[in-house]
């Protein structure tokens, strides 16, 4: 069966190589090509997954301000509507807990309305997608990619 899933992976790397690009509305962008994973270029030199989301927050909170600060361990959400929404952190960065969620601020997608927060925890994490309107919460495991069009995306 993995061997089926591997053939079917190699297949829709090929056709999308072959692709080269997808139009929507007139606007062409490449296939795979992720503007927001630029931010894992300041990361170099860190090896460790939290640290890396805090540099990564550290020169992303003064772009988005009217949206999201950093108070203490919470986040401070700023919502289109005028409403407040508060994320706070669970724990400690180097704590053995298994209970542990950090929350760090990744990047805000404008067209959409959405901002990135990675979620860490003790071992792994995942991203929230907070809708900068209504207030809605997504928990999805991977960015993926952000197409032109304000309704669609791909993520994993």
């Amino acid at each position: 069966m993995k061997n089926i899933d591997r053939i079917i992976q190699i297949s829709v790397l090929a056709i999308v190589s072959l692709a080269g690009c997808v139009t929507t509305d007139a606007v062409q962008m490449p296939v795979g090509s992720n503007e927001h994973a630029r931010l894992d270029d300041y990361c170099k030199g860190i090896s460790n997954s939290f640290e890396c989301a805090q540099a990564i927050e550290r020169i992303q909170l003064p772009k988005y301000s009217e949206f999201v600060q950093r108070k203490g361990d919470t986040l401070a959400i700023r919502l289109k509507n005028g409403q407040k929404l508060n994320i706070k952190n669970r724990g400690k960065f180097g704590d053995l807990d298994d209970r542990v969620q950090l929350y760090s601020f990744r990047d805000y997608f404008q067209k959409q309305g959405i901002l990135v927060i990675e979620i860490h925890y003790w071992e792994g994490g995942e991203y929230l997608l907070v809708n900068t309107a209504t207030g809605q919460q997504s928990k999805v495991i991977d960015i993926g990619d952000v197409f032109p069009v304000p309704s669609r995306s791909l993520v994993y």
